[in-house]
């Protein structure tokens, strides 16, 4: 972060002089004084930020193939005149600690084709699956275990 604030001084100041380079130093430190005072801010949160970034990007990248991998998984269903859906209303305890995380979840769950989260409650979701091959073990579904790390990311 410091490293960033250094590198924006310079750019706002358009001129890299040994005078713009030494109240650019106390001016950074300053600031990050502050931010650490203020907010807690510390080298470790940095990184953790860093962290948290990746992992969320990994999460997208594997929503992503979770819900293409269920809409071809609907076309098959919808296209098959001979299958049989049977849609059924199902209740699982989510594993996870923040309301963030299970909001993500619910959502992530409402993103894929052929379910609904129809209620997140007091730990509890309630999802609405239209294939009986839709139901899987929560524990088991990626976009848990991916959370659950986040969380551990954060907690440490």
């Amino acid at each position: 972060m410091s490293v960033f604030l250094y590198a924006l001084w310079f750019v706002f100041n358009g001129r890299i002089t040994l005078e713009v380079a030494i109240i650019g130093l106390f001016v950074v430190a300053a600031i990050m004084l502050f931010i650490r005072k203020a907010f807690g801010y510390g080298l470790n949160s940095g990184l953790k930020s860093v962290l948290i970034l990746l992992q969320a990007i990994a999460y997208v990248f594997v929503l992503i193939f979770e819900i293409t991998k269920a809409s071809l998984h609907m076309i098959h269903v919808v296209r098959d005149k001979n299958a049989q859906v049977s849609p059924k209303l199902l209740s699982f305890d989510s594993p996870l600690k923040t309301t963030a995380a299970k909001v993500v979840l619910a959502n992530s769950i409402t993103l894929t084709p052929g379910t609904i989260t129809a209620e997140s409650k007091e730990g509890k979701l309630l999802v609405h699956v239209i294939d009986s091959h839709s139901i899987i073990d929560m524990e088991k579904l990626p976009y848990v275990k991916m959370l659950k790390k986040m969380e551990d990311t954060l907690n440490v």
